[in-house]
């Protein structure tokens, strides 16, 4: 089990993605252990080959921003990484740096999560431009040990709504 292992981290890639049971999963895992990380990329925009698999920034920005809001009240932006596994190859170059037949560009989908604050609230999901930040990359940082995010160590800081147990134990 991940709770025997309290000193690795663990990314949980995709984050249960195509399917939203292994997403619940994902989250429940997370939820209960902080060394777990959930990484967004096709939630995010989607499986190419297999238009409308899954909803995506493009054409169902709203489930999208829903599904975001969901992990980030469970786990906190603090555990949550955006980040692409499988863009790479003489297909992803330039502006289309997804793929050519897909119409995604990698700038397009950091677009969409920098302007997620604004976006979002119509969706009844209300993001800030920090928690934003953690997502893009702040959260990786920390976990890489690149550098430190020093709020995140102080509990109920931001005020998520979490499962329990909280990885904000106050030290236990």
């Amino acid at each position: 089990a991940v709770s025997d292992f309290p000193d690795v981290k663990f990314i949980i890639l995709h984050s249960g993605a195509p399917l939203m049971e292994f997403f619940e999963k994902a989250l429940l895992v997370a939820s209960r252990n902080h060394n777990v990380y959930l990484q967004f990329d096709f939630w995010i925009h989607g499986f190419f080959g297999v238009p409308k698999f899954i909803p995506n920034f493009k054409t169902d920005a709203e489930s999208v921003g829903r599904l975001l809001g969901r992990a980030r009240d469970v786990v906190g932006a603090p555990n949550m990484l955006y980040g692409t596994d499988t863009h790479s190859g003489p297909s992803v170059h330039g502006d289309t740096l997804f793929r050519r037949d897909s119409g995604f560009n990698l700038g397009d989908a950091i677009a969409w999560l920098r302007d997620l604050p604004n976006t979002a609230r119509q969706y009844g999901v209300d993001f800030t431009n920090e928690e934003v930040d953690m997502i893009l990359g702040e959260s990786a940082a920390k976990l890489l040990g690149i550098n430190g995010y020093p709020k995140r160590e102080t509990p109920h800081t931001f005020g998520w709504k979490r499962r329990s147990p909280s990885v904000y134990r106050g030290g236990a």
